[in-house]
């Protein structure tokens, strides 16, 4: 196993983290943001999204990786668990006004086709919605650091839980989980037309449960 970047640091997003930020999180889910904000300007749309308040990709949901040097190589999108309706729908009216009127139904089936296939997080629960990594930095602890960050944002908030969820072949994301202690739990396969729109067989959650 590669080295941990033992120089990375965990941080609260920055203003100036727009265009950083946008790159690794369209890593996380690149086909649903395509179709949600338009190929061609996906990554100018989500950085300026990052800007707005109260959605599921505002700066104040995310946490970034920044190595000695100043590069972000990592980021993680989170929240209370009570938040993620509102954030979502907060998300989906802000990207139909950067789409066309005519992509509007197309957009609808999108998103309603991912919220049927997304696994419900427990109450109580604080909400992994995104994490995200640079590929060139990959297997070297960031995103493991990223989710240590997370346990302690959600003891201090209260949470019982930690909350999240990954496609079912993603391989390599669920082998990250289960050596950070989650337990995978509820699992949902996509229909033939839900696969086809959302690039992916199903969806799996895992949980890790916080004691004292």
């Amino acid at each position: 196993m590669p080295p941990v970047l033992a120089t990375v640091t965990v941080r609260a997003a920055l203003p100036e983290d727009a265009d950083a930020v946008a790159r690794l999180l369209y890593l996380s889910s690149a086909p649903y943001y395509d179709r949600v904000l338009g190929r061609r300007r996906v990554l100018a749309r989500l950085a300026a999204l990052y800007t707005r308040p109260g959605h599921t990709v505002s700066r104040e949901t995310c946490r970034v990786a920044e190595t000695a040097d100043g590069e972000i190589v990592g980021a993680v999108v989170a929240f209370a668990q009570s938040q993620a309706r509102g954030r979502a729908w907060r998300f989906a009216t802000l990207a139909f006004v950067h789409r066309s009127p005519w992509r509007w139904p197309q957009m609808a089936r999108l998103l309603w086709a991912a919220a049927r296939l997304t696994p419900r997080p427990p109450a109580g629960a604080w909400y992994v919605d995104a994490l995200a990594v640079a590929p060139h930095a990959r297997r070297q602890g960031v995103a493991s650091a990223l989710l240590a960050a997370q346990e302690e944002l959600a003891r201090a908030a209260g949470a019982s839980v930690i909350a999240l969820e990954t496609e079912i072949e993603n391989a390599a994301a669920r082998g990250l989980y289960e050596r950070a202690a989650f337990v995978a739990g509820e699992r949902r396969t996509a229909s033939r037309c839900a696969a086809k729109l959302l690039g992916t067989r199903g969806m799996v959650a895992y949980n890790k449960p916080l004691g004292d």
